[in-house]
């Protein structure tokens, strides 16, 4: 199918969709709607599932060409770029911020920390007039203190700091045996999980389609940021410890290009995270084409688990395990109450409230959260 002119602008183009896994072009049709954010475009999308592959597909889809008018500058980049400049001016050390190393160090990631630390000169392995047995009672104290911070008020604070939740949810994915660990991330958008990352031992990169996108994050964090799309950066074979996918994979046009361009970057023991939407969730059926996961016409590829596990064979990683954050899935829920009365009538700091997510719980508990993060592997 040749490209179509959109009705609202002549540069803006469409094709007739096809599954990013098989190439079929038909299926069902789960949800019809048109462009509602930022009044991009007037036409109407479809999202197909693919009958083999269980692959969500817009139809039409954005050409490549077309992407980047879908993602302005002045009202989508933007929007989160002073919550970064807020963030890491507040870096410098105090009560917070030794918190929040005292608790990624009670969850196992006070290596990485280490590693950024200034330490005194001791003589062998032990500090300035101490003797062993006092270091080794120190340490004793300090462990036993990490083990009841766990069991009580830790994960209560974790729960409330959105830089905690992202270290600590993801932790097994973030011990490295290389230091500092080479870390990538795709679509970066407002730059706050670097941030996140950026407190740990890492040596942090990225790539946006956005040039404003990438000069924020490079001046902010001193990230090393590749205007463009993955496949254009040249990374050399084996470079990344980590590749993460974060509210990007379903933006791409060529997800398995960008997957199978993961494979070749990430190292033999390295590991891959995609975060995204799930359209098996109940909100989708609940709410239809006013879920927030559809978000026409940006999203071109929406995968559940068993599409994405299918996604992942064939880019040669093998899924390990999905987890269905809870705060996400209750921002996307809100979010889609909101579209379907057409007012805002639940504020976005719902994903916060324990109250939220307490009323939240029980679809997590049947995995059917509005969101989903896949922790894969190379095969």
């Amino acid at each position: 199918m040749d490209p179509v002119p959109c009705d609202g602008s002549s540069s803006l183009s469409f094709e007739q969709g096809r599954c990013c896994l098989c190439g079929g072009k038909d299926g069902q049709i789960v949800a019809r709607s048109c462009e509602r954010a930022f009044g991009t475009v007037s036409r109407r999308f479809a999202f197909i599932r693919c009958p083999e592959c269980g692959v969500l597909f817009l139809d039409p889809k954005p050409t490549s060409e077309s992407l980047s008018l879908l993602y302005p500058d002045g009202s989508y980049y933007s929007r989160d770029v002073d919550k970064l400049s807020d963030a890491t001016s507040k870096l410098a050390s105090g009560p917070k911020q030794r918190l929040q190393a005292r608790i990624l160090r009670a969850y196992g990631l006070i290596q990485e920390l280490e590693a950024k630390i200034p330490k005194p000169e001791v003589h062998g392995s032990q500090a300035p007039g101490t003797t062993q047995h006092e270091s080794q009672l120190g340490d004793s104290s300090s462990h036993l203190w990490d083990r009841i911070g766990r069991m009580t008020v830790f994960p209560l604070l974790v729960r409330q700091s959105a830089l905690l939740r992202t270290l600590v949810y993801n932790r097994p994915f973030l011990k490295f045996r290389r230091r500092p660990a080479r870390i990538l991330e795709v679509g970066f958008g407002n730059g706050l999980l670097l941030f996140a990352l950026s407190h740990l031992d890492t040596e942090l990169f990225g790539t946006e389609i956005s040039e404003h996108a990438c000069k924020a994050v490079s001046s902010s964090l001193g990230v090393e940021a590749f205007c463009g799309q993955l496949w254009d950066a040249g990374y050399a074979d084996g470079q990344f410890d980590l590749v993460i996918f974060s509210h990007s994979l379903e933006h791409l046009s060529d997800p398995m290009r960008a997957l199978r361009e993961a494979r070749r970057i990430v190292a033999p023991d390295g590991g891959l995270i995609i975060s995204l939407p799930n359209p098996e969730c109940l909100s989708a059926r609940v709410f239809g084409e006013h879920w927030a996961g559809y978000d026409f016409p940006r999203h071109i590829f929406l995968f559940g688990p068993c599409a994405l596990a299918k996604l992942a064979e064939k880019a040669c990683f093998r899924l390990q395990k999905a987890r269905f954050p809870l705060e996400g899935s209750v921002h996307h829920f809100a979010e889609s109450v909101n579209s379907r009365l057409g007012l805002r009538v639940i504020p976005n700091a719902l994903s916060g409230m324990l109250l939220g997510q307490i009323l939240y719980l029980p679809i997590i508990a049947f995995r059917s959260g509005d969101v989903v993060t896949f922790y894969l592997r190379p095969r």
